[in-house]
């Protein structure tokens, strides 16, 4: 499951927008782990660990963000038990820190933890005071670890 989320970073409060793009994803089966709860900032989002008939869901909300500050990040996320009944996630977190529109530069993966039992992940991170001010976007993934056999 891949969930999209905006956030604002700056200063002073202002509204951010999401601009998160996914072509193509689709769930195996109705049965496929996600997550059913995000929290970060102001954002709760909860939710069915599949929601309609794609594993990637861009949810429009934001949250205002500070250079400097440290926030955390609370992932509920889940497993096919049927399926894959030893399979725990690996659970990513990105923020496009300078606003280019791509997550993979130096110091965007914020949190990286690995073969998570399915559950609440608790991880933090701080806002680099390098980061440039204004909307971005936040990128968050659950995706099952290889002793699932991914």
């Amino acid at each position: 499951m891949l969930t999209c989320l905006a956030i604002a970073l700056q200063s002073h409060p202002l509204q951010a927008q999401s601009y998160c793009n996914v072509t193509s994803a689709a769930p195996y089966s109705a049965n496929m782990p996600g997550m059913t709860n995000v929290k970060i900032g102001t954002i709760n989002r909860t939710s069915g660990s599949v929601e309609g008939s794609s594993s990637f869901i861009q949810t429009g909300l934001s949250t205002n963000l500070e250079q400097g500050k440290t926030y955390t990040v609370s992932i509920t996320h889940t497993k096919d038990a049927q399926s894959f009944p030893n399979a725990r996630n690996n659970i990513r977190v990105w923020i496009d820190y300078n606003q280019n529109f791509e997550l993979d530069d130096v110091g965007e993966t914020v949190i990286s933890a690995d073969k998570q039992t399915p559950g609440v992940f608790t991880g933090s991170f701080t806002v680099p005071m390098t980061a440039k001010l204004g909307q971005t976007k936040i990128r968050i993934t659950a995706k099952m670890s290889d002793d699932a056999g991914h």
